[in-house]
């Protein structure tokens, strides 16, 4: 069984299975163990460090996985030197809008860069959720220097059956 269902169950003590992706030695693992944790809201996950003072690159998945699904996203935001990059956990909340939902991570977005300008990038869902986050940010004032949408389509877009038979016809 996973350790940090172990230690949950049979210790009563929450560890987040990303705690063992970001902390890889038994003392900096050790020292994650019980810290307060709120599963129902979204939270960052560290994907790369860059260098200090670096850009930010705030990365958003698809629907409800516990933020696991962020970690392929380990090896993209790795190869963008020079960046720090972080992934945004959905958490286990309900949200009855995706605007809720993206105010949500925007707070979480904001805990970490206050201020723009802002690197967005979404996958699938994501990019959706990323989407709607940008116009949040661009309504309060803030830039959106860059808005990367991975497998989805941009807001309000509605492609027709055709192109999806026959690629490379328009609308």
């Amino acid at each position: 069984r996973p350790m940090c269902s172990v230690l949950g169950q049979r210790h009563n003590l929450p560890v987040r299975l990303d705690a063992l992706f970001e902390r890889c030695t038994v003392a900096a693992f050790s020292a994650r163990i019980g810290e307060s944790i709120d599963p129902l809201l979204p939270r960052a996950v560290l994907l790369h460090r860059g260098p200090e003072n670096a850009p930010r690159m705030f990365w958003m998945h698809t629907l409800v996985d516990g933020g696991m699904g962020l970690f392929p996203y380990r090896r993209a935001a790795k190869m963008l030197e020079g960046v720090t990059s972080y992934g945004i956990a959905e958490g286990e909340a309900a949200f009855s809008s995706l605007r809720e939902m993206a105010a949500s991570h925007l707070k979480v977005i904001r805990g970490i860069q206050p201020t723009g300008p802002y690197r967005l990038t979404g996958f699938c869902f994501g990019g959706h959720l990323a989407a709607e986050v940008a116009a949040q940010l661009e309504e309060a004032g803030e830039n959106v220097e860059l808005l990367i949408l991975l497998e989805a389509s941009p807001p309000h877009s509605r492609p027709s059956l055709l192109q999806w038979l026959r690629p490379g016809t328009s609308r």
